[in-house]
């Protein structure tokens, strides 16, 4: 038994997605006030959190887009990973993060802005570009206007939509290119536009200098193309079209990925510790990282109600769509599956033998994407019976619509942590025996650019504006900290200065602390035959190189 794949070219297919656009679909002026509606949204959440998102990835972020702009090119002032500290030259290239976020920085700071702003700013661009680019596929595709309102504000009002938008992270800009090359996937599929298979390789070799997980974009594209060359029997013309959009792709990342094995010896750019994680375990994981996904981490009294809601509201749609039996024998479809399923399996992979933070964040790319094939199915329904009264599917969602907004704030909210380099700024403030403060001290001592060695060296870099190499923990590295490693760390690097803590916060500094045995002698004071003390107080301890 054969299967058929409507395409375009299929002249007894006539779907919604085939027809121009009618008063059923999503209006381009409305895709619009979707767009305004997700950056005022998103900037309104982000200027009223307590903090913005930044961590460790955002002071490497920061800082290369600092070096870009002061022509050190693609290095970073606080290596930390050991396949940058391995270069012994402080800017040390960068490889573990891909520079493309940075570089979209750099840009912004030439507007004017200072680091910070300029990052969130492309941050809070790139989420209102997805809700545009999620509406416009919608429109392409002859979505309904009320499926596609539900995914464009599933969305917007997403919890991690909101968290990321107002973060100095990439994961903003990599959902952008990965829904724009999605979109231009589709578009290809249904008009065999070369174009637009052009255009969605771009956004896809753009994807994979943003984040390395786009190249598990690039092999979904591949298996749905594979997949309408074996299945769309009538007109393989409109697949073999879309193989454009790999080759489009491929001469723009792969330089990426021959620099990462020049200057750190493999593509993958570093960070290759051997992990090896239960299956069960990371399945368990990634069913609880769904279904926070959807309703955010919030917790209290005040997020259970709409979290429930909202997790009720998801669950039954999903069920009636399955009971609807939509017609599921469409190219697009196709293609937006082979994208999800295949990232989400190849991120699965990962987090098996990498050491990459499995999460709600890691599946964020691929949501608009999955919003758009459901919204896509539920356009193709065999039973297109209205569930209630007009009426009263209009006051349900109402309903959900404020639970979603309720979650995906709230979620904002519950993510919104002080920095590690907020801490650490206020430990490096104690003052010292001697008087004065770690900061002044050292601002006294170093010769410029000269690099410390310290644990939490990347919150500790951005904190004090200086080059620090930092010592990294057993997550990410196989180096054991004695003193042995410390000295020839502070050798290779330059340092004459090593920086600790007495009371770190949890994360990196403190587990490196706590694994290191050395370390600990240190702290409590006892000699070492190749450090020596210099200045102390309550929460800092600074030795020099004998």
């Amino acid at each position: 038994m054969s299967v058929t794949i409507r395409t375009e070219q299929t002249p007894p297919a006539t779907t919604a997605g085939d027809r121009p656009p009618t008063r059923r679909e999503i209006g381009r002026r409305e895709v619009g006030l979707w767009t305004l509606g997700s950056a005022a949204l998103s900037t309104a959440v982000t200027l009223a959190l307590p903090h913005l998102g930044i961590g460790n990835d955002s002071y490497q972020y920061l800082g290369v887009a600092d070096n870009l702009l002061t022509g050190a090119g693609v290095t970073t002032d606080i290596p930390f990973f050991d396949v940058e500290t391995a270069h012994g030259v402080v800017p040390s290239p960068i490889t573990t993060h891909p520079p493309g976020y940075p570089v979209a920085i750099a840009a912004a700071r030439l507007l004017g802005l200072p680091p910070v702003a300029a990052a969130v700013a492309v941050s809070v661009l790139a989420a209102a570009l997805t809700v545009l680019v999620l509406g416009l596929a919608c429109r392409r595709l002859g979505v309904p206007r009320w499926a596609a309102r539900v995914a464009v504000a599933g969305f917007m009002l997403n919890p991690f939509t909101l968290v990321h938008a107002g973060s100095v992270l990439s994961e903003s800009l990599f959902t952008l290119l990965v829904t724009s090359a999605v979109l231009g996937m589709v578009v290809a599929e249904r008009t065999g536009a070369r174009t637009a298979s052009v255009l969605a390789g771009v956004a896809l070799g753009l994807s994979v200098h943003v984040r390395y997980a786009g190249l598990f974009v690039v092999v979904g594209a591949a298996v749905g193309l594979t997949l309408l060359l074996l299945l769309a029997r009538r007109d393989r013309r409109s697949a073999l079209a879309l193989a454009l959009t790999v080759g489009t792709a491929l001469p723009l990342f792969a330089p990426l990925l021959v620099r990462n094995q020049l200057v750190a010896g493999t593509w993958r750019g570093g960070n290759d510790v051997d992990v090896d994680h239960p299956v069960l375990e990371l399945l368990a994981k990634t069913a609880w990282t769904g279904v926070h996904l959807v309703v955010g981490d919030a917790s209290g009294p005040l997020a259970r109600v709409p979290q429930a809601l909202l997790a009720v509201a998801v669950l039954a749609a999903l069920v009636l769509l399955v009971r609807r039996r939509p017609d599921l024998r469409d190219g697009a479809l196709v293609l937006l599956a082979a994208a999800v399923v295949v990232y989400a399996a190849l991120m699965f992979e990962a987090g098996l033998v990498s050491v990459i933070s499995y999460g709600p964040r890691m599946f964020l790319p691929v949501l608009p994407a999955a919003l758009l094939l459901l919204a896509l199915a539920a356009s193709r329904v065999r039973d297109a019976r209205p569930v209630a009264s007009r009426a009263a599917v209009r006051a349900g969602a109402a309903v959900v619509a404020v639970a979603a907004l309720a979650v995906g704030v709230l979620g904002a909210f519950a993510k919104a942590d002080a920095p590690p380099h907020v801490g650490v700024a206020e430990r490096l403030a104690a003052p010292l025996a001697g008087g004065g403060t770690t900061a002044e001290w050292l601002d006294a001592h170093l010769a410029p650019g000269e690099p410390v060695v310290a644990a939490d060296g990347q919150a500790t870099g951005y904190a004090l504006q200086e080059p620090v190499v930092g010592l990294v923990e057993s997550t990410f590295s196989d180096t054991r900290w004695d003193e042995e490693t410390v000295a020839a760390l502070m050798d290779r690097s330059g340092a004459r200065y090593l920086l600790l803590y007495r009371h770190p916060q949890d994360g990196g500094g403190a587990l490196v602390e706590q694994e290191s045995p050395f370390l600990g002698i240190l702290l409590a004071g006892r000699p070492a035959e190749t450090l020596r003390p210099v200045a102390s107080s309550a929460e800092v301890l600074v030795l020099e190189r004998r």
